[in-house]
């Protein structure tokens, strides 16, 4: 099998409300393993408790990669960022399960700051116009 690659789920409330663990969880085993990769186990990030949670991960070496639940987590995640780049310099896999996007080395860094960036304007257009149909 391919990679080990590590899940990396949230107990907070994403865009689209809290999810459980549960169905990240299995979300992300199955978007790793349809990547070809061994998926090991996830680590859960505890509302307020993200880059301590994220931080201890990265010293870790028992994993060649990482998936999030979403892109959504990196909002909630203090110099996400510069964690990302320093991933992605160690040339570590990064997946985003819900959004079936992933990259290996530097190279999708860019392409991965532009989404997170689309997603807010997205999100923000959308109650925009959620609240231009209340009036």
């Amino acid at each position: 099998m391919g990679l080990k690659i590590v899940g990396y789920i949230t107990s907070d409330s994403l865009n689209s409300g809290f999810i459980p663990h549960q169905m990240q969880n299995a979300n992300i085993k199955q978007f790793t393993e349809e990547e070809g990769h061994q998926f090991l186990l996830s680590w859960t990030e505890y509302i307020g408790k993200a880059p301590m949670v994220f931080k201890s991960l990265l010293q870790e070496n028992f994993y060649e990669g990482i998936c999030f639940y979403s892109i959504e987590q990196l909002n909630h995640i203090e110099n996400a960022s510069d964690l990302l780049k320093f991933l992605s310099q160690q040339n570590y896999w990064i997946g985003f399960s819900r959004e079936k996007i992933f990259f290996h080395g530097e190279e999708g860094l860019s392409d991965v700051s532009k989404l997170r960036w689309l997603k807010t304007k997205v999100e923000s257009s959308k109650r925009d116009l959620e609240n231009l149909w209340d009036k």
